[in-house]
């Protein structure tokens, strides 16, 4: 998968990053197993991440039950499901971001998920200062 520079560069590579989560948001229309070409990218990018020890995780939000809203938890208004706060949970304890989308999924998906329900994502450092 990677390229010889892209593992030279990776063993080569003095620090150390096993202190480090990530969690890539594979805004793609297309639900598992199909074929997402932007996985291609992610495949890449998790690669490299994870020679250099940085835990990685890949969620597809298409593959979630994720109500719309802007509420943290929008069972508490009227929703029957909300897979967001258990997906939330993850976003708050990666300490790398990543939400990955071709131009075609962005109106759609990014639409429920940019938003990352407003209410709950308040820029905040770890020492909780905004």
């Amino acid at each position: 998968m990677l390229s010889a520079e892209q593992r030279h560069t990776c063993e080569e590579n003095p620090a150390g990053y096993s202190d480090l989560k990530a969690l890539f948001l594979n805004c793609t229309l297309k639900p598992t197993p199909q074929l997402s070409h932007t996985q291609g990218l992610i495949d890449i990018s998790k690669a490299i991440m994870e020679k250099n020890g940085v835990a990685v995780e890949v969620l597809r939000p298409v593959d979630h039950d994720i109500a719309y809203g802007v509420y943290p938890d929008m069972r508490e208004h009227g929703w029957d499901k909300d897979e967001w706060p258990d997906i939330y949970r993850k976003v708050q304890d990666a300490v790398i971001l990543n939400e990955v989308k071709d131009l075609e999924t962005k109106r759609f998906v990014s639409r429920g998920i940019a938003s990352l329900r407003d209410s709950s994502l308040v820029p905040t450092c770890r020492d909780g200062s905004e």
